[in-house]
This record gives structure tokens, C-alpha cells and sequence, in this order.
């Protein structure tokens, strides 16, 4: 699994085929990651988005007598300026003593990316260990020095035998990844490589390890692998716990030497705080090393703490003695924190950050008495899933998206919830919309397990109770983003498959506002019945009518819609082909197994899909194909059938067969004008067309919907 030899990890996009760009209800996000939907989905605009580079410092920063030096241009990395005192004392919670942050950079100037970098980088390390003697000497890689090919291993493995220290590369090169949480895989890399012994199955000092290792597996030591996110009271929480199982208890890896991270290999369990952060390492140390390790749920809130101490505990065979703890634990929390659900009813929530934070704090939060709108996670891949479980209903309006405040911005204000819970450094912008904000943790103050719980009740009441300041803030510091963006859909920018879950015939809003309701144009948020219209999201198409799904009678996940059973007119993102004979629009120009009318196409194609009216399927993405006639509604950028019929096609796509149509015929220009116009144009293949210069046919959509080039919405209506 761990590619040793290799000089970086692999990037998540590829391990754990993690997305980044979604949206939909919790339930519905989750049945796109399983089917592979969110896999290398990404964007057509970004207004921002995170460095894996800076996340990789931000878990480098924390070891105990290392020296990390920033291989590349001096602007990168200049963030771990701000953490120079704040490591210093978050060290010292934990070793006291300890120094703070020693980092220095080889300020690669433009004749190093001419000529090279290494010389500098070797003259950074010695001057590293002779100036500070550090056991450790963490270079992190950034895209300069990655881009022009500095060979950073070579350097280490040449310096190996002549300074005191470990040279540590960290491969963290900012393009490798879009998914940010490789940075920890990029770290946990170097370790493995540089700083743990040699443990690989089938050497003979591996064969000596593996031995020592069986021996302390009899131990009742844990290793709770803490993140660059936990205060020190989180950590003694979570110890206070452990101990009380009858089980001893050991923090790492952040905040430990390079001897404190190969001494934690004597125990006799790993245990997870949370995956996304340390899998690539507990995976690695399990097959290299036989510590076996658990990682399920986040500790925060009473159910996914519970949760938590259950699997330990059923590890050690101690399942009594944990049951006793949680009751104990459970009836104290009740008892603090019953004062403060008063104030809480009736109050609603959005929550933002990384994707298993921000799941378990809304269990936490509903248990507090408050409602949660909607979450946005940095990404989502497979250590979500257990947190899902935890959570009842499945309404919630789901964002997967790394940074982006233009979206972000236009979600909370639709939702417009009375708390915003956000990771620190990124709230201003919803600071800003006068919505009160709470850091989603705090290296601070406790947010685990149940004292956390009781920290995040205390501190919801205070700032619930006077939202003055951002009130304020929004009048005088308003944000720069027009009205016309605030009336479009939140998702607009989101491809492919996952940009718009609009059924029915009829315009519905990508983010609607107001109840449920089964078939109310862009009323519902999340509308649980189909119908002619129904709103985006839609959970359950409808299993007769105009609103059947993709799968057949079921209507799973509003994927599809339309009249048939197998499918039908509308069609949602990454619809699934049809099975029976029926019009299918499918986006992303999934071919149908069957024949009949539109097995890959018909009225009203999604977003870049595959649309005819033909009798033979066409699989390649934004091509209607040639079947007896080429389909009357191609998504945008479609080309033309090559085959006699009446086709649509938005952007004004040349065509290359007769028929009605070809460029803008009957179908929609960007601009909205379209009907059967005069003026002839010649197609390359020598076919005629008539463009759409004749009567102009407008629609109004209802409000929230998201403007579209294509000649019918998703459910067959005109749009404009």
C-alpha cells in the first residue's frame, strides 16, 4: 500500500479517489461518491483554492527539535512567520522547555531556477545543523525547486554521513494535488522513509522488529494520534478517557521528536482522531510494523465520543467497563448543558471546514438543540462515511469545495442560518454577510469529546446572544459581489455531472428557499416527491408521471426525471442510462443500452451532454451521434449529428448534416433568442442549417434558477 520507494506519496485524487467539487444533500453526495461521480470532478471557474505546501508546514511546524527549512522562493511558506510564538507555547503545553519554531529558506533566486537550487538547499542544511543541532531536518519541497528538477533526495542521502542530523524531504509541491489533505500523506512520506527504522516484510532487521513489536502488542498502550488542530486540553481529554478503560494512554505524532515518533511503535493499538489525517501513516505502520490501528469517527459530541471509546474498548475486550464510562459521562453532560438549550430552539446552523470536522460537529450541534442547514467541506472521500451515519435525516445541504468564498458567500445568505461555525481564517467573509461566527476549533480552549461539547454549548449562548458586531460589520464593510451573482445558483461553476439537480419540466432553483414542496418550481430545497417542476436536489422521484429516475421506479436521487419508466425527459447530473424504450437526456454523454427514442440523448440534455432522438447510442461526452436524426437538445459545446434531423445546439455550434436547426436553429443561443430563423449557413460537411436569426422565443425562469444556453431546461422547458 505505502510506496517506499517512491520519493513522494501518491496524490489522494488517486488513493482515495477524493472530490472536490459537489453539492447536493448529504445523502445524495454520498450515493455520487460511491458510483464514482465525485472522482476528478472539478470546476469551470475558481476564484481560489488551497496550497497543500502551507498545509504541509502547518504539520511540520509542530516536531520537537527539528529545524524545517523551505526549499523554494522566499514568498513560500512566509505564513509560518505568524506561528513563530504560538508554537513556541503550544510546545511547551506539552514538553516544557521545548524551543519554537526554527524554519529558514534557501531564497531561490532567478538564477537558481536557471541553474539549479541545490547548491543552496546543501548550504541551508549545514548551516541548519551547525547553527541549532537539531535531530531533525525537515525540507519541504515547493513547486520551484519541483518544476526545475533539484534532485532534494540525492542532496539528503550525500549529507547523510557528514552532519549529525536526518535530512527529511518532504515532497509538498503545491500543483501535485488538488485535494489539500494530501499534504499529510506528504509529511507522514518523509517519515516513513527518513525517520522510522527498517520495517518492510522479508529483511532480516525487519524480521528482529516485527518481534519486538509482537511482544509490546500484549501491552495496554494506546496511541492516540493527535492533529495540528487539537488543543492540549483536547489531548488530556481524550487521555482522561482512555484511562478510564484501564488502558494507558500516548499522544503523537505531532508535538513529538523524531525518537518520540519511533518509540510510539512499542504499543499495542493505534487509534485514529481523524483519518483524513493520518491513515497514509496507521496503514503503513500496520503492515510495515504489525501495529494493528482503528479509524472509524472524530471524537466530538456525545455520539461519535461514545462511538469512539466502543471500538477501543471492543479492541481490549473491555465493553462493560466502557459502557459504565459513557453513562457516567453522558448523564454529566446532560445535566451542564440542559440550561443552554433554551436558547438554542429554533436557532439553525451552517458549518464549514475539513469534511469529517464539520459532519460530527453538526451531530453535535443538533444534540445542543440547534438545526443545521447545511455543511461545506474541504473535500469528500470514504472518512466521511461513518460520520454520515451518525447524523438523522438526510436534508442537509451538502457543498464539497475548497475555499471558493464566491460560492460560499452565496450559499449561507440563501440558507441564512443564525450561527456560522467555520474554520479559523475563514470566516471573514460570512462575518461579513452579518452573520455571527464561532471558530470550528481552537488550539486554545477544548472542542473533543464531551468537556469540548460542554465548551461549545458555553460558547454558541454567548454568541447568539449579541450579534452587534458583525451587524455592524456588514453595514460598513459590505462584500464586493453583486446582486446578479446572489440571484444565480450558488453551483453554477460545479461540472461535470454534478451542476444542477433540476427535475421536472419546469425551471427549479438550484437553491430554493421555503418548505419541502413535491412539484413547486424552485420552492424546495429538497423536494422528496417528483412531479412537473420539482426542485433541485430532488431525493425521490415520483414512481409514476412525469418525474420517474434514472434507475427505473425507485427515483434515485433525482439523477434523472422524466416520463417512462426507465427514464425520461429531464435529466440530472451523471443521469444513468435507461433500460427501457423512452427519451433519456443523460449528461456527460452516458451511452443507453437500449434503443427508441434518445438512448443516449433526447429533449432537453443536461450540461454537456450527449443528445439525439436516434436509434443508436453516441458515448463520446458533448456529441448528439448519428442515429436516424440528431437529437433536439444538446447540452452546451455539442456538436451536431451528422445524420438528417432536427437538432438543438446552445453556443451556436456549427453543424455538419442537414436539417432544421444546425447552428441555433431551433434550439438556444447563449443570449436566449432562438426560433426557426432565416438565413442559410453551410455546414463543413456540406449540409445547410438555418441559423436562429427568427423570432425570439423568451421564457422567464423562476427566481433562483440558474441561467442556461441550452433550449429546454432539464425537464423539456424553455429557458432563457
Amino acid at each position: 500500500m505505502i510506496h517506499t520507494l517512491e520519493k513522494a506519496a501518491p496524490v489522494r485524487e488517486i488513493r482515495l479517489r477524493a472530490g472536490i467539487a459537489a453539492h447536493g444533500t448529504a445523502q445524495s453526495v454520498v450515493r455520487d461518491f460511491e458510483g464514482g461521480c465525485l472522482h476528478l470532478a472539478s470546476r469551470s471557474f475558481t476564484q481560489t483554492s488551497g496550497c497543500q505546501f502551507t498545509l504541509s508546514l502547518a504539520l511540520l511546524n509542530t516536531f520537537l527539535k527539528a529545524v524545517v527549512i523551505l526549499h523554494g522562493p522566499v514568498g513560500c511558506g512566509t505564513c509560518s512567520i505568524a506561528h513563530v510564538g504560538a508554537m513556541k507555547s503550544f510546545k511547551r503545553l506539552r514538553s516544557p522547555g521545548s524551543e519554537g519554531l526554527v524554519f529558514l529558506s534557501t531564497n531561490l533566486s532567478e538564477s537558481d531556477v536557471i541553474g539549479g537550487g541545490e547548491r543552496r538547499l546543501e548550504e541551508a542544511i549545514r548551516y541548519a545543523d551547525r547553527e541549532f543541532r537539531p535531530e531533525l531536518v525537515m525540507v519541504a519541497v515547493g513547486c520551484v525547486p519541483s518544476i526545475i528538477g533539484d534532485d532534494v533526495d540525492a542532496v539528503a542521502d550525500r549529507l547523510g554521513g557528514e552532519i549529525s542530523a536526518r535530512v527529511v524531504p518532504v515532497h509538498c509541491a503545491g500543483f501535485r494535488s488538488r485535494v489539500m489533505a494530501t499534504a499529510y500523506d506528504d509529511v507522514y512520506h518523509g517519515i516513513i522513509t527518513r525517520v522510522l527504522p527498517p520495517g518492510l516484510p522479508g529483511t532480516k532487521d525487519a524480521d528482529a522488529e516485527e518481534e519486538r513489536l509482537r511482544e509490546a502488542a500484549g501491552t495496554r498502550t494506546v496511541n492516540i494520534m493527535n492533529v495540528t488542530s487539537l488543543s492540549r486540553a483536547d489531548e488530556l481529554e481524550l487521555v482522561r478517557l482512555v484511562n478510564a478503560l484501564d488502558l494507558e494512554a500516548r499522544i503523537v505524532v505531532c508535538y513529538a521528536s523524531g525518537r518520540g515518533i519511533r518509540e510510539s511503535l512499542s504499543s499495542g493499538l493505534n487509534v485514529s482522531v481523524c483519518g483524513t489525517h493520518d491513515d497514509y501513516f496507521l496503514r503503513h505502520v500496520a503492515e510495515a510494523y504489525g501495529v494493528p490501528y482503528l479509524i472509524d469517527t472524530m471524537p466530538i459530541g456525545p455520539r461519535n465520543t461514545a462511538r469512539w471509546l466502543r471500538r477501543i474498548a471492543g479492541f481490549f475486550e473491555r465493553g462493560e467497563l466502557a459502557e459504565a464510562v459513557i453513562r457516567e459521562e453522558e448523564a454529566a453532560l446532560e445535566e451542564a448543558v440542559a440550561p443552554f438549550r433554551e436558547g438554542f430552539r429554533g436557532k439553525t446552523a451552517f458549518l464549514a471546514g475539513g469534511e469529517l470536522r464539520v459532519i460530527v460537529t453538526a451531530e453535535l450541534l443538533e444534540y445542543l438543540g440547534l438545526s443545521v442547514a447545511g455543511m461545506k467541506g474541504h473535500h469528500f472521500d470514504e472518512f466521511a462515511l461513518p460520520a454520515l451515519e451518525q447524523l438523522d435525516g438526510d436534508g442537509r445541504v451538502l457543498l464539497v469545495a475548497t475555499q471558493q468564498p464566491f460560492e460560499h458567500v452565496n450559499l449561507v445568505k440563501r440558507l441564512s442560518p443564525d450561527v456560522f461555525v467555520g474554520h479559523a481564517g475563514g470566516n471573514n467573509v460570512t462575518a461579513r454577510l452579518g452573520i455571527p461566527v464561532m471558530p470550528l476549533f481552537s488550539n486554545a480552549y477544548p472542542y473533543l469529546a464531551y468537556l469540548g461539547a460542554f465548551e461549545a454549548a458555553r460558547r454558541l449562548r454567548r454568541i447568539l446572544s449579541n450579534g452587534a458586531f458583525n451587524r455592524n460589520l456588514a453595514a460598513r464593510r459590505p462584500l464586493p459581489f453583486r446582486e446578479s451573482w446572489y440571484a444565480r445558483s450558488p453551483f453554477a461553476y460545479i461540472r461535470p455531472g454534478v451542476e444542477a439537480r433540476e427535475t421536472g419540466t419546469g425551471e427549479a432553483a438550484a437553491v430554493g428557499s421555503g418548505p419541502p414542496e413535491a412539484g413547486s418550481p424552485g420552492k424546495a430545497v429538497t423536494a422528496r416527491a417528483g412531479g412537473r417542476g420539482s426542485a433541485s436536489w430532488a431525493e425521490r422521484g415520483g414512481a409514476d408521471g412525469v418525474n420517474s429516475a434514472a434507475h427505473g421506479k425507485s427515483g434515485v436521487s433525482g439523477l434523472s426525471s422524466g416520463g417512462g419508466e426507465a427514464c425520461g425527459r429531464g435529466s440530472g447530473p451523471v443521469a444513468v442510462p435507461g433500460r427501457h424504450t423512452g427519451k433519456k437526456s443523460a449528461s456527460r454523454g452516458v451511452p443507453g443500452p437500449c434503443n427508441g427514442q434518445g438512448a443516449a440523448g433526447g429533449q432537453g440534455a443536461a450540461p454537456a451532454g450527449a443528445a439525439r432522438m436516434g436509434k443508436q447510442t453516441s458515448s463520446a461526452p458533448g456529441r448528439s451521434g448519428g442515429g436516424d436524426a440528431s437529437g433536439r437538445g444538446a447540452g452546451p459545446g455539442a456538436v451536431p449529428g451528422k445524420a438528417p434531423g432536427t437538432k438543438r445546439a446552445s453556443s451556436c455550434a456549427r453543424g455538419s448534416g442537414n436539417g432544421r436547426g444546425g447552428a441555433g436553429g431551433q434550439g438556444a443561443s447563449p443570449a436566449g433568442a432562438a426560433g426557426k430563423g432565416n438565413g442559410r449557413i453551410k455546414g463543413p460537411a456540406g449540409g445547410v442549417k438555418r441559423a436562429g436569426t427568427g423570432k425570439a422565443v423568451k421564457r422567464t425562469a423562476s427566481a433562483g434558477s440558474r441561467p442556461s444556453g441550452c433550449a429546454r431546461s432539464a425537464g423539456g422547458a424553455r429557458r432563457r
